[in-house]
């Protein structure tokens, strides 16, 4: 299989693209899924950029009934996180304010390990306590690699191609839709790109039957880890039939880690 190289004029129009939207984070994975997913004509999935290691930077808990209120996480990487919190007894927000601004002094920074070894150090109140173990809990959370915000562009594109609207029976045409719609809405391709990405660099091919999960045996995915290793990045990819045209997913999935690989880290200012 050879590997199919953007041309210059596609990684010119995809600079330009970024160009645009280059103060715009929230923009960029959006545009990195649509952009691959036009590119290959396919579906496009890819997660937002996140830490490896979940790490405190500020929180506001605000008061919504008497006995409830909202807390609000931004985490060093950019992350917010909100959190409903029950309260025991009524708690008023002049509190709920000077809790929060001494956890913050102590917490800054911090990660889920670190927080919970504060929880033994240090005399909490009640509500103090439960606003640190419910950070604990958000930090641990975020450091899955496969992140909960995941994008998906290009859905119709795969539904297009022979397999989905032409070839076969129908009965065995919506079967395949059905499954290929469930892999695609469910997320259930994370479990097998999991075992795969989390120790392999690089662009990753795993081809239908390689899988373990027996409704993607009609598709394929491309896929790569992007960002820095040990600080921040996510991962992105592209599903189509098996016959895909490999080389050119290959060529695609590659440009757009190698794009925004630069972009984090003109942001974040590491090395790439």
């Amino acid at each position: 299989m050879e590997e199919s190289a953007l041309s210059l004029d596609e990684q010119r129009l995809i600079r330009h693209q970024f160009y645009q939207v280059q103060d715009q984070l929230d923009q960029w994975v959006r545009l990195t899924a649509s952009v691959m997913a036009r590119l290959l004509h396919s579906a496009a999935v890819m997660t937002s950029p996140r830490a490896d290691v979940g790490r405190l930077k500020h929180f506001e808990v605000l008061s919504v009934t008497e006995l409830s209120a909202h807390l609000v996480l931004v985490l060093e990487d950019g992350t917010v996180k909100q959190q409903r919190l029950l309260l025991e007894t009524p708690i008023n927000q002049e509190e709920l304010s000077a809790s929060s601004a001494r956890l913050n002094n102590l917490l800054q920074g911090k990660n889920a390990k670190q927080v919970e070894t504060l929880l033994g150090r240090y005399d909490f109140s009640i509500i103090e306590h439960l606003i640190c173990t419910t950070i604990v809990r958000i930090l641990e959370q975020h450091g899955d690699p496969l992140g909960d915000v995941f994008y998906r562009e290009g859905v119709l594109n795969i539904l297009e191609q022979p397999e989905y609207s032409r070839m076969g029976p129908e009965e065995e045409r919506s079967e395949r839709v059905r499954k290929v719609m469930e892999v695609l809405e469910q997320n259930r391709f994370l479990p097998a790109l999991a075992s795969h990405l989390r120790e392999i660099d690089g662009v990753q091919v795993l081809i239908g039957g390689e899988n373990q999960w027996d409704d993607m045996k009609d598709v394929s995915l491309v896929v790569a880890r992007y960002g820095h290793e040990g600080k921040i990045g996510g991962l992105l990819g592209v599903i189509g039939p098996t016959r895909m045209q490999y080389g050119r997913a290959i060529a695609v999935v590659r440009y757009m880690t190698q794009v925004m690989n630069e972009l984090l880290a003109e942001v974040y200012g590491f090395e790439e």
